[in-house]
């Protein structure tokens, strides 16, 4: 079966979508320690829509503030910088991806639901771990596994043939991308996430998160994330292209730091927060079509 050249692939990852200069430019300020509330607040109003939807989700059951939050300025304030800098990347990644239709054997409805999954389940094991920003481990769960979709949107037909070898044996999906394309999902979106410019534990986890330990020096980020994905592969919420199920390594749970316990807590955590996260991306899928449809 013929290879595609991983060079034609970089070409094409130029032409694809970039990021709104507004999302660019709250990128740059969250990370400048001198930026105020004002600064961001000043950026994210520039657009109108993006400012509508940020405040359409920090207002919905998924973060439950009892008052109302009517502002950006306000909701900068109440959840930070980072939450903030996180829903809009999110908010801007379903703009361009969320609301395309699936062309074939990969489900996209399932592989939301899988990437929302993990995103949950990263925030309760970063939380659980005291890790620095929660929020980020959630959008790292989100984006995780971008790379499919870029496969499944832009090369489509080299990834039907993906898909096709996956009825004939039963492996992992970023083999047989391996085997059948010369590189992975994880590989396209990592170049992604580096054109985009995202901060760097979140190029590491979408770039590393099927085999963290080969990666020790990434943020602790990479493996909050890969223990999600393992979690929620267990737990069959959603699908990401295969069946098997990958196991969680002592090594990772040592480096984390988890007991039995901690698990446990997890993953009965994940199921009452999952209708949540439903609702979360309900909304944010919602908020595109409307975009859309009154573009």
């Amino acid at each position: 079966m013929e290879k595609v050249n991983i060079e034609r692939i970089i070409e094409r990852i130029k032409d694809l979508p970039t990021l709104p200069d507004v999302v660019m430019k709250v990128n740059q300020l969250a990370n400048d320690p001198k930026t105020s509330a004002t600064d961001i607040a000043k950026i994210i109003t520039t657009d109108q829509s993006l400012s509508m939807k940020i405040l359409k989700l920090v207002n919905s059951a998924f973060f439950g503030f009892p008052g109302e939050i009517k502002s950006i300025s306000h909701a900068i304030t109440i959840l930070g910088f980072k939450t903030i800098q996180n829903i809009a990347l999110t908010i801007s990644v379903f703009d361009m991806f969320g609301k395309s239709k699936s062309l074939g054997n990969f489900d996209r409805k399932e592989f939301w639901k899988h990437s929302i999954g993990c995103a949950v389940c990263g925030r309760l094991v970063a939380t659980k771990l005291h890790y620095e920003d929660a929020d980020l481990a959630f959008t790292g769960g989100l984006l995780h596994d971008i790379g499919k979709i870029i496969l499944d949107q832009y090369l489509h037909n080299e990834f039907v043939k993906v898909l096709e070898e996956l009825t004939k044996k039963p492996a992992f999906i970023y083999d047989v991308e391996k085997e059948v394309l010369g590189f992975n999902h994880s590989n396209l979106g990592e170049q992604l996430a580096s054109n985009w410019k995202l901060p760097k534990p979140l190029i590491d986890v979408i770039g590393h998160h099927h085999k963290p330990m080969a990666h020790p020096q990434d943020d602790k980020l990479t493996y909050i994330v890969h223990m999600a994905d393992v979690i929620c592969r267990a737990k069959k919420i959603g699908a990401n292209g295969d069946s098997r199920q990958p196991k969680l390594g002592k090594e990772i749970v040592e480096e984390l730091g988890f007991s039995l316990l901690d698990l446990e807590l997890i993953l009965r955590q994940v199921n009452s927060e999952m209708n949540k996260a439903i609702d979360f991306l309900k909304l944010t899928s919602a908020a595109s079509r409307e975009q859309s449809t009154s573009s």
